[in-house]
This record gives C-alpha cells, structure tokens and sequence, in this order.
C-alpha cells in the first residue's frame, strides 16, 4: 500500500504500528492454550509475537531514513499483521476454553480480564507521553488526539507519532467488541460466519478502493481490516491437515508477494493474513528447527514483554531515533512489564480465584 502520513501530521513518519494486544500482550497462564486447553502456554507462539515486535520496532527504527522507508513499510505492515491474525487466534481459542468449560462464553468474565489486561500500562504510556508534551520535551498534539488514544478511536481521529501507534491497539478493541458477540450469536456456524464475513469484507473494500482509493482506510479502519484477525480466528475453530503436509517456503512465497504489487489491495490483507495464520498453524503441528528457535528463552521473554515494547518504542523511534534508543526501549519496556503489567496480571489472575 502507497505509503501516507499519519492524518493532520507534517512532522512524523508514516503510521505504521504494530497492533493488536492479545496477541501484543500475552494472554496469561489461565488463556493461553490454543490448541490444547486453557492452562497451558505454547512458548512458540510467544516467539511468533517476539519476531513480530522485532519486525515493528526495526521498521520504526529506520522509517525516517528515505531510502530504507519502502522495505521499512513492508517489514512493519508484516509484523503488523501477524499480531493480528495471532490476536484473532488466540483470543477465539480463550472464548473456546472459556464455553467448553462454562457451557457458554461469559462475556461480563471476558471483558473484565481485558480491561485489566490492557488498561493499566496503556494509561501509565499515555500519563508520561502527556507529561512530555507538556514540558515540551516531545511534540504537542491536541485535545482530539488524547481522546482518541484514551477511548480507542485512535484509528479513526487524531495526529502525531507519538501516540500514532494506538491505532492498531483501538482496531483490536473494536475488533473485541463485535467478536464475542459474534461467537454467541453464530454458536455451530462460526465457520460459516467468517467465510460470509471474509467475503463480505472484500466486497466492501472493493467499493471503498473505487471511491476513495487506496489510503490508510485500508490499515486501520475496522470495517475494513476486520478480516484479518477473522482468518485467525478461523485457524482457531478448526484445523486443516493439508497444513501437515505443506512446505513452510509455500506459505512464505505467498505472503511476500501479498506485499507488493502483484497481489491486488482488496484481496491483499486477507490473502497475507490466510497464510500466516497457516504457517503460524504448521509452527505449532510440526516440530522443526523454526519452532525450537522460537521458543528458546530469550524468544519467548520477549514474546512476554512485546506489549510493553509495543507502547513505550513509538518514543524513541521514527524521527526520535537515536543510538541509544534499543536502551531506552529495553529499559522502559522492562519497567513496565515488571512493575505495570505483571503486578495486574497478579491481581487479575486473584480476582478470578475470589470468584
């Protein structure tokens, strides 16, 4: 996709951040078995999310640089939609675990363990960010902005680079808010459901492309993304045994070229998203050298910490890279999980046992 600035902004980069928090912020112990029940953490899955934060930061990193922005949009909008096919993934199998066990999916549970999931290093994020605006130490933007990134409408208004990466946190929300209900409503045929709402989707933004061309509208705007964490959602409900049996270089060659022209915008993000979410699939059927990679140690703690990285990179990259932003990135990411995110992971995870 042509590559555009972020809306009301003449100062910063192009807005290409990464999304999704489930699959940004992993989900805990009691949520994280996609294929194997609720209790059990697939440590290749946080290597997923490792590469993919790595994807995004690096394209951040170096987007200001004129000559590397193209490969930088391309990395970045990779990573980008990983995260959300893992998030659409790995949220459907929560729902799963949380029906099997209950005999329905208990929404009131669903959105409580999100809240406290998400809410806390996000405002802790957006009180420094407006703390630095304040004393002007990073770019000031206005009151709609800090609204917008507050209320999760990030993707739909709001300027600057700063919060400019809250646009995929805010589609992921909204994604959250129609799903559930969704799954009650489709219960048998959710199968069905997705196939109906992948095509419709594709229609639509056939009809957008026309009459409006290919903009941002295309990333970010949920009526027109959705499908993306939909085809994750998809891998989730069912398997397929052809992926048993299909090469991993199958489905990178027809991810790549979902990133240039060969692949038309109103089919691009759909196709890239089906097959990472099958080679995400082969990753987790089929032992191989890619798998034990990425669920080595230091993979799967950054898998951990890719939520905190997510919020605090978007400060030291772009036009505020410097040598010494990895430091600043490692350092604020680590405070945040240990201090921020993990003491309400504690806290939510006791909630839960009082009930």
């Amino acid at each position: 996709m042509q590559a555009t600035l972020p809306r009301g902004d003449t100062r910063s980069t192009p807005r290409m951040a990464i999304s999704t928090h489930s699959a940004l912020n992993p989900v805990s112990r009691h949520e994280s078995a996609p294929a194997t029940g609720a209790d059990r953490r697939l440590p290749v899955l946080d290597g997923v999310r490792a590469l993919a934060i790595v994807m995004v930061v690096l394209a951040h990193c170096f987007i200001a640089i004129p000559y590397l922005r193209p490969a930088c949009i391309i990395l970045g909008d990779l990573g980008v939609s990983t995260f959300m096919v893992l998030s659409g993934y790995l949220i459907t199998k929560v729902m799963l675990a949380d029906e099997a066990k209950s005999g329905r999916l208990r929404l009131g549970r669903f959105y409580r363990r999100r809240a406290l999931r998400i809410f806390p290093a996000l405002y802790c994020f957006l009180a420094v960010a407006l703390g630095l605006s304040f004393f002007h130490l990073i770019p000031r933007e206005d009151g709609l902005t800090w609204t917008a990134s507050v209320f999760y409408f990030r993707n739909y208004a709001g300027s600057g680079w700063d919060t400019g990466h809250l646009w995929s946190l805010a589609l992921e929300e909204q994604f959250y808010l129609i799903w559930p209900m969704l799954f009650m409503l489709a219960r048998r045929r959710r199968l069905h459901l997705i196939g109906l709402a992948v095509i419709a989707l594709t229609l639509w933004r056939t009809v957008w492309i026309h009459q409006h061309g290919a903009d941002y509208a295309l990333i970010d705007h949920v009526d027109l993304r959705m499908d993306t964490f939909l085809i994750g959602a998809a891998f989730a409900i069912t398997r397929w045994d052809w992926i048993r049996f299909t090469p991993p270089l199958v489905f990178l060659g027809c991810i790549l070229p979902c990133y240039s022209l060969v692949v038309p915008y109103e089919i691009r993000t759909a196709v890239a998203a089906f097959f990472i979410g099958a080679l995400i699939s082969w990753l987790l059927v089929i032992p191989s050298t890619a798998a034990v990679f990425l669920s080595t140690p230091v993979m799967v703690w950054l898998g951990k910490i890719s939520y905190s990285i997510y919020l605090w990179q978007q400060l030291f990259t772009g036009l505020h890279s410097r040598w010494w932003s990895p430091f600043a990135i490692a350092a604020f990411s680590i405070a945040s999980f240990y201090f921020i995110e993990r003491p309400a992971l504690q806290w939510k995870d006791k909630l839960e046992g009082t009930r």
